[in-house]
């Protein structure tokens, strides 16, 4: 199977496997139609809740620096950004 449907409370995914995607892509043009809307995108979405909920876990001691870190790597931003510094001690 090519394409999958999968189904999160928040949002409906269609995820294609990669072997199909030129498949799929030419299939588009040999109809006639663009492939700008079935293209895979570089840009990642990550909503603004997620970035509070890092960061309102590291200010409430939920998780350490090092996790809040890693968190924030994970979809490209920094603590710095944020203006947090590498604390001199930590518990964790």
């Amino acid at each position: 199977m090519c394409i999958q449907l999968l189904y999160n409370p928040k949002k409906l995914v269609l995820k294609i496997k990669k072997s199909c995607t030129e498949q799929l892509q030419s299939l588009t043009i040999r109809e006639g139609y663009s492939i700008d809307l079935i293209t895979p995108s570089k840009e990642t979405y990550v909503p603004k809740e997620y970035i509070e909920f890092i960061k309102t876990n590291y200010e409430r001691g939920n998780i350490s620096y090092k996790n809040m870190k890693n968190s924030l790597e994970f979809i490209g931003l920094a603590p710095e950004q944020f203006g947090y510094e590498y604390p001199q001690e930590e518990d964790y």
